[in-house]
């Protein structure tokens, strides 16, 4: 993950806009989440909080560094990975030098040099590059500024679930848009905050995070892109729904939240860890995949499924 201090000014992270709303509170032991939203473009955004120096939000890949790459990579990731190269390849991507940034455990890296890629990744928890160079992967503890990263350098550049952690996304976005050769491609994922998940729990949504700086909407992130970056959108779209929210419902339960102190994707996460398992189970079942398909297309007519993907062009010299 990458970046990590909280909006210092009620002004939205994405259009500079000074009269945003307020939407609800949640408690937690570090400190009461207040989530506000912008009522100009809609961007969902933490109340800024006081803090007297740098917080290791990222430590939790140590608590992997004993772990094996079959125990820690799931199947069903890796062909998820898979298959989102093969939608950059069909793209027509001039090249094959692939950045991932907030890289954590390397996963995509791995099977990027499997296929054939020339992939590398930047991350700035020291943790989370040891237990990628324990994997012997091209892994630098960088964040994206940093000028050891040349403009148009990369003809692909990913962000899974990252973007939601960086606290001024506008410039983040425009320095990897900096980043791409010409034709490049920058290719992100975030949590929806417009989901079936996200309207069913409301603060109950085991997203809503110290960790995590800012919510989107499709409609929020085409804006924060457009007001930002020239970059080209080629393909907005929403998918998934929470299985473990399909399950907690079935068992009568809405509420399954992790423990508030621990971070987000800690491995005692309980929110995180059944969804894992339960995708993994569906990846093995073929009627569950076939499933799980027809429910992304619908899910995507409305708009309502848990991850935004956004995949975007540099189409000017």
């Amino acid at each position: 993950m990458t970046q990590f201090t909280a909006n210092s000014h009620l002004t939205c992270v994405s259009c500079g806009a000074d009269t945003p709303r307020p939407l609800f509170k949640k408690a937690c032991a570090k400190q009461d989440i207040e989530l506000l939203q912008c009522r100009i473009c809609s961007m969902v955004f933490l109340r800024p909080w006081q803090k007297t120096g740098p917080i290791a939000l990222y430590d939790y890949y140590g608590q992997r560094m004993h772990l094996k790459k079959n125990e820690l990579y799931s199947q069903a990731t890796e062909a998820s990975f898979k298959e989102l190269l093969e939608i950059f390849e069909k793209s027509g991507t001039r090249g094959k030098r692939i950045l991932d940034v907030g890289c954590g455990d390397g996963h995509f890296i791995d099977v990027c040099s499997k296929q054939g890629w020339d992939a590398s990744g930047i991350e700035t928890s020291p943790s989370a590059v040891a237990l990628c160079r324990k994997f012997n992967l091209p892994v630098q503890c960088l964040d994206l500024f940093s000028p050891e990263l040349k403009p148009g350098s990369f003809n692909v550049i990913t962000l899974f679930e990252v973007v939601e952690h960086v606290a001024s996304p506008g410039p983040f976005l425009a320095r990897a848009e900096e980043l791409l050769a010409l034709g490049g491609m920058l290719y992100l994922t975030t949590p929806n905050f417009a989901s079936i998940d996200s309207r069913i729990l409301k603060s109950d949504w085991y997203v809503v995070h110290w960790e995590h700086l800012n919510y989107f909407t499709p409609k929020a992130l085409k804006k924060l892109v457009c007001f930002h970056t020239k970059l080209a959108v080629k393909t907005l779209k929403t998918r998934n729904i929470s299985l473990g929210l399909l399950n907690n419902l079935v068992k009568g339960k809405k509420r399954n939240r992790p423990n508030p102190g621990k971070a987000y994707y800690n491995l005692n996460n309980p929110c995180v860890n059944q969804e894992q398992r339960l995708r993994e189970l569906a990846s093995k079942l073929p009627v569950l995949g076939l499933a799980k398909k027809t429910v992304n297309g619908l899910l995507n007519l409305f708009g309502g499924g848990s991850t935004i993907t956004l995949l975007t062009r540099k189409v000017y010299a």
